[in-house]
């Protein structure tokens, strides 16, 4: 997993080993980092905020905004679109989406 990814590379840049057994919240106050989760979050409700100033014209935001004329999702387990993702971040965030 990624999570365990970025942990670990924060643990090498310290020199520490698993034996240490200093917690991930210890590691991140340490290296004066986020999780990974936060970064993420971070960055998409940066990458919004451009897209939300963009002009309409401007495929990003054409792209954001728009739908499919034909076909749909594949059936069974449906996949999470990136505004399904977004507006499940602004709630954690307690932004209202209407905002929008």
């Amino acid at each position: 997993m990624i999570k365990n990814f970025h942990m670990r590379c924060l643990r090498q840049i310290l020199h520490l080993t698993w034996q240490d057994k200093v917690p991930n919240n210890t590691v991140l106050e340490q290296t004066r980092s986020c999780s990974l989760e936060s970064l993420l979050i971070k960055a998409r409700l940066r990458w919004i905020g451009h897209v939300l100033h963009m002009p309409d014209t401007r495929i990003p935001k054409q792209l954001l905004y728009g739908e499919l004329s034909a076909g749909g999702r594949k059936p069974g387990g449906q996949l999470k679109q990136y505004k399904d993702q977004l507006k499940s971040t602004l709630k954690s965030c307690e932004v209202p989406a209407a905002d929008l």
